[in-house]
Parts: C-alpha cells; structure tokens; sequence
C-alpha cells in the first residue's frame, strides 16, 4: 500500500509540473500576444489593427514573453546540468 501512495505521489507531480510548464507557457505566450492588442482599434475590414500598441500592452506583453523565455532558459540549464 505504501508504494502505491508514494506512486501516485509522484504521479501528481509530474502531472502537475507539466501543466504548469508545458501547458503553461504557451497560455502566458498567448496571453502576451493579446496584451500586444489592449486598447488598440481594429481596421474597417476587421483584419488588422489600425493603431499601434499602447504602452500599457507592450508592458504587459513583455512581461510575459519574459516568462517565457526565462521558462525555456531554465530548461535548457536544467537538461545540460542533468545530462
């Protein structure tokens, strides 16, 4: 019984830790490009936008592009560190 708990144990763990890392950076990605689009006005046609990012969105986007990228750097260190 006991290695049936610490199995699932880990099992949750795992689980979770690719949740948060491997679905999880794509969502603040995401995230991050609609940020680029807050307060901006779209074009008649509705295909592009007509005005450009504001401040408040470039802020927002970089914050979660640099999330991101300290999310894959951190992976890169931890499989040469690993390896």
């Amino acid at each position: 019984m006991n290695l049936l708990l610490e199995t699932l144990d880990a099992v949750w763990r795992v689980t979770l830790g690719g949740l948060v890392l491997g679905v999880g950076a794509p969502v603040v990605f995401a995230a991050g490009m609609a940020a680029l689009g807050i307060g901006r006005t779209v074009s008649d046609d509705g295909e592009a936008y007509a005005t450009p990012a504001t401040p408040t969105g470039r802020v927002v986007a970089g914050l979660c592009f640099a999330v991101v990228a300290a999310l894959v750097v951190g992976g890169v260190v931890l499989i040469v560190a690993g390896g």
